[in-house]
């Protein structure tokens, strides 16, 4: 009696220390997900400092339009959100154990929080 239906494929060969290197990479197409928002995240700040140095320009002069203003206001809170959700990102990742070198994400979290910090 067989065990098996004959016409079910055998179970694909899987050579020995391929687990390893899906692992691996797995974590090497983590790290380039990081290493993006990592960048994305250097640019959105960037962006906020120019949207809101040209908004403070705004403030001071006294002959500022309302709707320039409010675009500006806009954009920055826009930035602001942007930046929140790679902070969120950045904590899962910095939570978890196979993740070797936090100290990049923990100073992006850091930098994020203190632009949120200053705008209030």
């Amino acid at each position: 009696m067989r065990l098996t239906n004959p016409q079910t494929p055998p179970p694909p060969f899987i050579p020995r220390g391929s687990f390893h290197s899906l692992e691996s990479m797995a974590l090497r197409k983590q790290q380039q997900e990081i290493d993006r928002t990592l960048k994305r995240i250097q640019e959105g700040l960037a962006a906020f400092d120019s949207i809101y140095d040209k908004l403070q320009a705004q403030v001071i002069t006294p002959s500022s339009q309302t709707s320039q203003k409010e675009k500006l206001e806009q954009d920055l809170k826009k930035e602001i959100k942007k930046l929140q959700r790679h902070r969120d990102q950045i904590k899962s990742w910095a939570a978890r154990d196979d993740i070797k070198d936090k100290k990049p994400l923990i100073d992006a979290r850091k930098a994020i929080e203190n632009v949120i910090v200053h705008l209030r």
